[in-house]
């Protein structure tokens, strides 16, 4: 999790802001276009580069936790099998916070479980290989417009084109 996200984190239980501790974390390190580009957005430069690998969330509203596992904050409303694994990783690390915060009694609604289970089944057995993440931004574009038959990309940058699958979106080209 990019430590600069923290401040649009909330509780799915309440809505509160976060508190962030950290068990592994480490810097990435950028180019100097990147850090121009986030001093245009607005973006903090000193948080720019920080990555959570592990960690805890806490809500100091209502008393729960939330856990960091592989970079991603888990926010649901009751326990994942993510959940149980992080507490098995870090015990000594979360049983300092068992007097004071807990992880939500929630439970997924309807036809949330099925997913739930097979979400975290792939997630523990997904092998990064480094192979997507590395791709610019052109072959991105170029892989994905192949694969959703827009021979002409002209057609396509005429319009705004956005898709979320996961760490690829293609946008209007100025």
């Amino acid at each position: 999790m990019w430590k600069r996200f923290l401040d649009t984190l909330r509780c799915p239980c309440c809505q509160d802001s976060l508190e962030l501790v950290i068990i592994e974390d480490h810097n990435i390190t950028l180019k100097s276009e990147d850090y121009a580009k986030a001093e245009i957005l607005g973006i903090q430069c000193n948080k720019l580069n920080e990555y959570v690998e592990s960690g805890i969330l806490l809500c100091a509203n209502c008393r729960h936790w939330y856990p960091i596992m592989y970079g991603l904050p888990v926010l649901h409303p009751y326990k994942t099998l993510i959940t149980y694994e992080f507490i098995k990783k870090h015990k000594s690390f979360v049983n300092r916070f068992s007097d004071k915060y807990a992880t939500p009694k929630g439970t997924p609604k309807p036809g949330e479980q099925f997913v739930l289970r097979s979400f975290s089944k792939e997630w523990k057995e997904y092998e990064y290989d480094g192979v997507i993440w590395g791709w610019s931004y052109k072959d991105r574009e170029k892989t994905f417009l192949t694969e959703m038959g827009f021979a002409d990309v002209r057609l396509v940058r005429q319009g705004i084109v956005q898709f979320g699958i996961l760490n690829f979106s293609l946008c209007q080209h100025k």
